[in-house]
């Protein structure tokens, strides 16, 4: 199938994003817009994260001239044994190297076929709420955590919790994310479907990795502090700076993330010391990593082997998902999990799936989790997740949490 592509406008672009996040699937970080919408051109189910390199094939048979236009989406869960669909949308909106906006669709077809009346935007009223685990269960957990951790077993682990709720009516995913985009201008907005049919729409602060060419970035973040009615930066950037519990926490993830590097790349440097990245009520800790990948691998080979990081998971990995699932009340499917995109040449960008919202109809699903080590204290750990979960429950105009 022939694939063309046309130059458009600023308006048509809103409107595209508005029907991605809606219905479709989106990434968009800073001026950089990846978006899709439409009945699928190529659909390919995968049963597990080991599975992922072979996605490239899902554009067998689909012809563009500009491989790095024609775009692969995916929302890939915290279990690397998880099931997970990797979809090439009917219709996208991409831009190129030049901020220059394109729309992609069969030859055949036109904006005019793509083009329905999106929803109106609609934040209803919330009516119920439940936690899961309740807050006082979740610091019992973190509790049990460090007591393994002080074995000499562990060297992190993530514990998540979450809270669900149902409101006045059906939630309006276009809306969310444009909260989010206004909330959190640094952040990467994302709107994808789930397997279990929900939406996930959030604003991830954190890159998992991204390849252009032989280029390859992460930039993983580790270590937090609430920064809400802080307006001195130098208080929080001097105490995260000087916290040794969130230090250890970061250099975990750190070292972790640049030997699975090193496995796929000719070479890999890190910068030594962390910078602070602040965002609307938290900061972290982060470090940029970069990398020179080998000739012959994709984009989908290096999420294949990075997820899920100790930022989310832990340390060794599969001892801390053993904890993880005998600790957390639930599955976590999407939560943690990886979102992102891959062109028909092999690149592309996939960020960690966090500070997002599970949405079905009226009833949603928010997550946070807070990196676990010896020294870790249950209480401001569970405030913690307290913070983070605030960032994106005021995207559907909901108050502070417990």
């Amino acid at each position: 199938m022939r694939i063309n592509a046309t130059r458009v406008s600023k308006e048509l672009v809103n409107r595209a994003i508005e029907h991605a996040t809606q219905d479709g699937w989106l990434v968009q970080d800073g001026s950089s817009l990846r978006c899709g919408f439409g009945k699928p051109l190529a659909t390919r189910r995968f049963d597990a994260l080991g599975e992922l390199p072979v996605a490239m094939d899902i554009f067998q048979g689909l012809e563009m001239p500009d491989h790095s236009l024609l775009t692969a989406f995916a929302t890939i869960p915290f279990d690397r044994t998880t099931e997970f669909d990797v979809v090439v949308p009917r219709f996208q909106v991409i831009t190129d190297d030049n901020d220059a906006y394109w729309f992609l669709a069969p030859a055949d077809e036109t904006w005019d076929d793509a083009n329905e009346q999106p929803r109106p935007s609609l934040l209803p009223k919330q009516v119920s709420f439940l936690y899961s685990p309740s807050p006082d269960r979740y610091a019992a957990a973190v509790a049990e955590a460090v007591e393994r951790l002080r074995e000499g077993i562990l060297q992190k682990v993530v514990l998540a919790r979450s809270c669900q709720g149902e409101l006045s009516a059906d939630i309006n995913t276009s809306a969310i994310a444009t909260r989010l985009h206004h909330l959190e201008p640094t952040c990467t907005i994302y709107a994808m479907p789930t397997t279990d049919g929900r939406r996930f729409t959030g604003a991830s602060p954190e890159l998992l990795v991204s390849k252009f060419g032989r280029t390859v970035r992460c930039h993983p973040l580790a270590g937090t502090i609430s920064t809400e009615g802080m307006t001195d930066t130098t208080a929080y950037t001097k105490w995260l700076h000087g916290s040794p519990k969130n230090r250890v926490e970061h250099r975990i993830v750190v070292d972790e993330i640049v030997t699975h590097l090193s496995e796929l790349c000719e070479s890999v440097d890190a910068e030594s010391e962390p910078s602070i990245v602040p965002l609307r009520s938290v900061a972290h800790l982060g470090t940029e990593i970069s990398g020179v990948a080998r000739n012959d691998v994709t984009i989908l080979d290096l999420v294949s082997n990075l997820h899920p990081t100790p930022a989310v998971g832990g340390l060794p990995r599969e001892m801390a998902e053993e904890l993880i699932e005998e600790l957390e009340p639930f599955r976590r499917g999407a939560y943690a999990g990886a979102v992102g995109w891959v062109n028909s040449a092999g690149d592309g960008a996939w960020w960690v799936a966090i500070r997002g919202i599970l949405t079905k109809g009226p009833h949603f699903e928010v997550w946070a989790g807070a990196g676990i080590v010896m020294d870790s204290d249950p209480i401001a750990e569970r405030e913690e997740t307290k913070y983070k979960m605030d960032s994106v429950l005021h995207a559907i105009g909901l108050g502070t949490l417990n």
